[in-house]
């Protein structure tokens, strides 16, 4: 309990102004139906704007979070632990995602308007996501991860502003573009507001367990420490 709570005051900023966010999600989910508050967040479409939360919704992708990784790890050797607790983070929140998918049937908003017979269509249907896989959203459950990695780690409140209202925008491009609801958002943000702090949790044991070995084995001080192994070479 004392380790999270020191997680937790690392960056009280974050976590106030998340759980405003989530309050403000949660209270129109209760007060209002999944298909109104859908179509309530979806008043005006134009190609312009399609562009512009395509392009948000792909820094949610886990290809932009793990190249983000690789970058860091390959230009700052003083911040490897920020790409290493990222990747953590960033599997932690897409292993529990995918597991809420499989036990929580929810359709898709362009399934669930069929289901239901209710007459409204978007044009961003013709290329969303269908099925009864919904809950929670991926990709907000990455960008928030990443969003309070960024702010855990930094410690600054600028980055840390800016990291949530860049989730923010790639949560709502999950709506605009036909993939969610905004239950799913909220479900999504929240598991990856937990998962990136379990990822400072566990870091040190994950470290010595997993990361530690694999750079051992990559650097060959896994193979020329091994018993029997020999530590001269032939000239």
């Amino acid at each position: 309990m004392k380790r999270a709570l020191k997680v937790l005051k690392r960056n009280t900023l974050f976590f106030l102004l998340f759980t405003m966010i989530a309050a403000v999600m949660l209270c129109l989910t209760l007060f209002l139906s999944k298909a109104t508050c859908f179509m309530a967040l979806n008043p005006v479409h134009t190609p312009t704007l399609a562009l512009i939360f395509n392009m948000f919704t792909f820094l949610g992708d886990g290809t932009f979070v793990i190249a983000l990784a690789i970058l860091i790890i390959v230009t700052s050797k003083r911040h490897r632990r920020l790409a290493y607790l990222i990747i953590i983070s960033y599997l932690l929140s897409g292993i529990v995602a995918q597991l809420l998918k499989t036990f929580i049937p929810a359709p898709r908003p362009a399934v669930f308007f069929h289901e239901h017979h209710l007459n409204y269509y978007l044009d961003t249907f013709a290329h969303s996501r269908i099925g009864w896989r919904s809950f929670p959203s991926g990709h907000s459950a990455s960008a928030f991860a990443l969003a309070a990695v960024l702010s855990l780690y930094t410690r600054r409140k600028t980055v840390c502003v800016l990291s949530i209202a860049i989730a923010l925008c790639i949560a709502y491009s999950r709506i605009y573009l036909g993939h969610h609801f905004l239950t799913d958002v909220l479900g999504g943000s929240a598991t990856g507001v937990l998962c990136a702090v379990l990822s400072f949790l566990w870091y040190k044991p994950i470290k010595r367990t997993i990361i530690k070995p694999i750079k051992n084995t990559l650097s060959g001080k896994g193979l020329r420490n091994a018993p029997g192994t020999s530590m001269t070479t032939d000239v």
